[in-house]
């Protein structure tokens, strides 16, 4: 996969990323320094979607998680980063 359709697989992705966050901060709300397990919890969704994205697609369209993986961990990161900024601040 070039760079450029794996970037728009991952922008792609970015709505259903935002929503995950927001899910995974919702059930953990709870539980401080839960970060690791929310990342978790989102990034195998992610794959989960991918995955079935895979068993329907054909050709060229079909990509792998392996493939997109890190750049979809990267952009989970950036989008709690900047869901919870908040939250951030207020740990230190």
């Amino acid at each position: 996969m070039n760079l450029a359709a794996m970037l728009a697989l991952v922008l792609q992705l970015l709505p259903t990323i935002v929503k995950l966050v927001n899910v995974a901060e919702q059930i953990f709300s709870d539980q401080p320094k839960s970060g690791e397990v929310k990342a978790a919890m989102v990034n195998n969704a992610l794959q989960a979607i991918v995955e079935g994205g895979q068993a329907i697609s054909t050709g060229g369209a079909k990509a792998t998680w392996t493939e997109i993986a890190p750049a979809v961990q990267t952009a989970v990161k950036i989008v709690a980063d900047v869901s919870f900024k908040d939250d951030l601040k207020a740990q230190k």
